[in-house]
């Protein structure tokens, strides 16, 4: 069943990074397509994010999170 055919706005809540501290926002998706360029939003705990092309947009990050921590991967989980 594909959930987004014809839906009027998609938001993705999901967490911001593995486990393993690896970032879960892709440039590229690496699993099969449901839907191409249907994903309005996604929301982690980090932030409010748009998908703009190959890159995120940030609209709104959590309460002490900058840019640059988003960077820094392992440091912001501990």
């Amino acid at each position: 069943m594909d959930l987004v055919n014809g839906s009027k706005q998609v938001i993705i809540m999901m967490n911001h990074f593995s486990k393993d501290g690896i970032a879960k926002l892709l440039p590229l998706c690496l699993l099969p397509f449901t839907g191409l360029d249907v994903v309005d939003i996604v929301v982690t705990e980090l932030g409010v994010f748009k998908p703009n092309g190959y890159k995120f947009e940030i609209l709104k990050l959590a309460e002490g999170i900058t840019p640059e921590k988003l960077k820094m991967q392992r440091d912001i989980l501990n």
